[in-house]
């Protein structure tokens, strides 16, 4: 990334332009240094693309319209920002419970999909 004076925002240790090796190579190092206290690390593939999908996945989460997620990410069609981003399972019981809102329900019975515990892992499969 260059400013717009040309000059690069992020550098090597030579001074010259990051690339996207040194990139990998600087996230790897510290996800290895990060697993030693934390070892789950090590059972996952952490990339430079994770922060991205990751920052999208917030950015979602906290109620950002999807095509400004869109714009932000550069996407030129929504439809590969739906690659970066999915539903989780707490957005899915969030739904769920603005929807109950609209059922008519007894005062004494809960919701059909808190009785069967296997609606949720249905949807935690989506």
């Amino acid at each position: 990334m260059c400013l717009s004076d040309g000059v690069s925002l992020f550098v090597n240790a030579r001074g010259q332009r990051l690339s996207r090796f040194g990139l990998r190579y600087l996230v790897a190092h510290r996800v290895a240094q990060a697993a030693k206290t934390a070892p789950t690390l090590l059972t996952r593939t952490i990339g430079p693309h994770t922060f991205r999908h990751t920052t999208a996945m917030h950015l979602l989460q906290s109620g950002v319209d999807l095509n400004m997620i869109r714009s932000w990410l550069g996407h030129a069609s929504i439809e590969t920002t739906h690659g970066y981003v999915e539903l989780d399972l707490d957005m899915k019981r969030k739904v769920l419970h603005a929807t109950e809102q609209l059922l008519p329900r007894s005062a004494t019975s809960r919701p059909s999909w808190q009785k069967d515990p296997g609606i949720l892992a249905w949807l935690s499969q989506l």
